[in-house]
């Protein structure tokens, strides 16, 4: 389960860097949206271990 969670994370930045549409090609390869990537991430990761309760959104800073 652990070694699949990090591929799928290693994934989920792969298609960040790839999907940003408005950007050109070389700033969408050098920048991602770390509040949406932490937030994608923690949904899969909660979806991965048995959580009684996750939290709907965690806020988080405009990172980039």
């Amino acid at each position: 389960m652990e070694s699949r969670n990090r591929v799928n994370s290693m994934a989920l930045i792969h298609s960040q860097l790839y999907e940003s549409e408005s950007l050109s090609e070389s700033e969408s390869l050098s920048e991602i949206d770390m509040k949406g990537f932490i937030n994608k991430l923690l949904v899969q990761l909660f979806q991965s271990y048995p959580v009684s309760d996750p939290p709907r959104h965690l806020p988080a800073p405009e990172i980039r």
